[in-house]
């Protein structure tokens, strides 16, 4: 008699294949090992994102600054008075490039309320503190994403533009600017009672143009980045004068590197200048912050007069870095620590810098 074939009932014990801790230990340890090895490739490729932003947004304000140019004939002052439209001027009522662009950057209706904005008065210690939102916005082409605003809605900037010989250089022999120095300068006027602008000129203009850029425009800097500037729209400093506005919106040089700080990314601390600091608040040695800085790794970005956007090893000589920035070597007050001008220098090519 045949019988039914009996299947034998799995045990509860039989060992099912997995992985043993040792092999589990092993895995994590090579998953940790790959992070680890992926992570400063994505911080990298991060960077490299937000650096690329910066210099599309610097190519930008240098095709606005050239516009500008193209249209006045000159360039604007790194701070220079603004009028109503109906031509007043009151004393004081000044405003910085950033402002001025205004209409060459497709901000018609912002240039438009701060063209109509009353402003200051003849009152030495008005300030433009507590401008309204509609004239004074956070504008994202106006920060470099490597060095996001301390207060989000705030008005920040982290564009400066070549202002020229710093006023505390040694090998200064007068308190005259000159325009062979660098591309930007105070260019107010209506300072209250009569007081002269910090640069000595006493009223005197300088005006600035693409026919003054005689080392070529591909030579000469024009717009860079500092982790210390203020406002892009903020005069915040007393109407009786201009001091310190050089180094606030925008960046110097020195003859003579007598300071490891006086060179880019000297100080490279993200300290933005309190929009309310009062003018004895900041002195000559503050100068030094007037270098371009970043956080990016070692370089700055910075675009020249010609339009094209670079970036500059932190390492740079400091006298080349004296030269791009001067727009006419034969004239400019460039001396060395070796009392070589800037004619006598040997001229700046692209392997430079």
């Amino acid at each position: 008699m045949s019988h039914p074939v009996r299947h034998a009932k799995r045990s509860a014990f039989t060992p099912r294949p997995g992985f043993t801790l040792v092999e589990l230990l092993v895995v994590i340890a090579i998953i940790g090992t790959l992070v680890a090895l992926l992570l400063p490739a994505v911080q990298a490729a991060r960077e490299s994102a937000r650096s690329n932003t910066c210099r599309n947004n610097q190519k930008n304000i240098a095709l606005a600054l050239n516009l500008y140019e193209s249209s006045q004939k000159e360039f604007p002052g790194y701070v220079e008075d603004i009028k109503l439209p109906n031509g007043t001027q009151y004393e004081g009522r000044r405003a910085p490039w950033a402002v001025m662009i205004l209409p060459f950057m497709e901000e018609t209706a912002l240039w438009d309320a701060w063209s109509n904005l009353e402003g200051k008065s003849s009152t030495p210690s008005a300030t433009w503190a507590g401008l309204p939102s509609p004239v004074a916005p956070e504008r994202e082409i106006m920060v470099c994403p490597s060095d996001p605003i301390d207060e989000p809605g705030k008005p920040f900037s982290s564009y400066v533009v070549n202002a020229g010989q710093a006023f505390d250089d040694t090998k200064r022999t007068d308190s005259q600017e000159y325009a062979a120095n660098g591309v930007f300068f105070d260019r107010s006027t209506k300072l209250t009672y009569g007081q002269r602008s910090a640069d000595g000129r006493e009223g005197k203009v300088l005006r600035t143009s693409m026919d003054s850029i005689q080392d070529g425009t591909s030579k000469t800097m024009m717009v860079s980045e500092n982790l210390f500037t203020g406002y892009w729209c903020h005069d915040t400093l007393d109407a009786s004068t201009s001091k310190d506005f050089k180094h606030q919106f925008g960046f110097v040089w020195h003859g003579v590197i007598n300071n490891a700080k006086r060179r880019i990314n000297g100080h490279n601390t993200d300290t933005s200048f309190d929009p309310g600091i009062t003018t004895d608040a900041l002195d000559a040695s503050n100068e030094e912050l007037g270098y371009p800085s970043s956080e990016h790794p070692s370089t700055v970005n910075a675009a020249f007069c010609d339009g094209h956007v670079t970036t500059l090893a932190d390492d740079i000589d400091g006298v080349v870095y004296a030269q791009i920035m001067t727009s006419n070597y034969k004239r400019s007050k460039l001396v060395t620590a070796n009392n070589q001008t800037d004619a006598q220098l040997p001229p700046v090519s692209d392997s430079s810098f």
